[in-house]
């Protein structure tokens, strides 16, 4: 009655979300092409996003792993293929995230046939909110790096750089090349 009535605390442990997503799929047939994998990456990352948009978050970084069958990857010595990538800026929108994963995928030779996938967000990042105008066209303009993106999904993490201002007077070395991502 105590407990019940607030006069002693709860001797239960709160429930306490994991800090960061991870899912696995098994498929029900092993998957001989890449291109056979959008079904089950599409199911994983509505599945990201629910968890992200749960919690006012964008994903930076994920991965994803693809398991491959037992008996074609005996005598190797990684049962999996990891693909891991880092976004331009905090995103949860299914449809971006879908787009950079199938650019991912395609650069991706498949040792073996596939029999599960797993995704799993490595770095999450509070997602900034928009903001709305009064009157129509009094939008603010987001910046758009889903392009960037999908250039270093298919061309490599390497393959795109900024060019970034520099702090000194001088013109010849007013800039600098910076990586996406990095301030």
């Amino acid at each position: 009655l105590d407990h019940a009535s607030g006069r002693r605390a709860d001797p239960r442990v709160p429930f306490e979300p994991p800090p960061r997503y991870a899912a696995k799929l098994e498929l029900p047939a092993a998957v001989h092409d890449v291109e056979a994998l959008a079904f089950a990456v599409n199911r994983l990352v509505h599945e990201l996003a629910a968890w992200l948009l749960a919690r006012g978050l964008g994903v930076v970084e994920m991965s994803l792993a693809l398991a491959h069958e037992r008996a074609l990857v005996r005598d190797r010595d990684s049962p999996s293929t990891l693909a891991r990538f880092a976004l331009g800026a905090p995103s949860r929108t299914p449809s971006h995230l879908t787009l950079v994963l199938r650019e991912r995928l395609a650069r991706i030779v498949l040792p073996a046939p596939v029999a599960g996938v797993a995704l799993a967000s490595e770095s999450v990042a509070p997602l900034a909110g928009r903001n709305f105008g009064l009157l129509p066209g009094d939008a603010a303009q987001a910046v758009d790096v889903s392009l960037i993106d999908r250039l270093r999904a298919r061309l490599g993490e390497d393959a795109v750089k900024l060019v970034a201002p520099a702090t000194d007077h001088r013109p010849e070395r007013a800039v600098r090349v910076a990586t996406v991502g990095a301030g």
